[in-house]
């Protein structure tokens, strides 16, 4: 028989316990703490959504309220072509200038003014013109979007 000495065996060691650091794994402290990091960067870009949503409404509104100016800039000349008074003032409804301009107000104002042109020869011309004033306001009273023109008044006769 052969015999074998016990001392050359190797003894296969049963593992150590780790020390606490080394082992794997997060605690509820880490847990926690990420938690917390990703509830306020969640929160945060919740918030730029916000401004932006609102950023947004806003630059709409003066858009609408820049169409809704021009279109009463339009009929003011309109009516200058025609010989009547351009100067009006009206509500919009939510239905014809949709939601965003609800309760808002149109007022278009005219002023006549002498305007100098220099022809060709050097002399100067005086002209009269009208200056149309459109401004959107808010329910608050605060301008939305102003837009103005000047045109020639019909008829003139000529220089004065």
């Amino acid at each position: 028989m052969n015999t074998t000495s016990w001392t050359h065996l190797r003894v296969m060691k049963l593992p150590r316990r780790l020390p606490r650091c080394a082992r794997r794994g997060l605690t509820l402290i880490e847990v926690l703490v990420a938690a917390v990091i990703l509830s306020i960067a969640a929160l945060a870009a919740l918030d730029l959504l916000a401004a932006t949503d609102a950023a947004s409404l806003a630059a709409r509104r003066i858009a609408l309220a820049s169409i809704e100016a021009e279109r009463a800039l339009i009929t003011a000349a309109a009516a200058v072509h025609d010989g009547r008074n351009a100067a009006t003032r009206w509500t919009l409804d939510g239905e014809g200038a949709g939601e965003a301009l609800a309760s808002c107000s149109v007022e278009v104002r005219a002023t006549r003014e002498l305007c100098s042109v220099t022809r060709a020869d050097g002399d100067a011309v005086r002209l009269p013109m009208i200056r149309l004033i459109a401004q959107v306001t808010g329910p608050d009273g605060v301008a939305i979007a102003t837009l103005e023109r000047t045109a020639a008044l019909p008829n003139t006769g000529g220089a004065q």
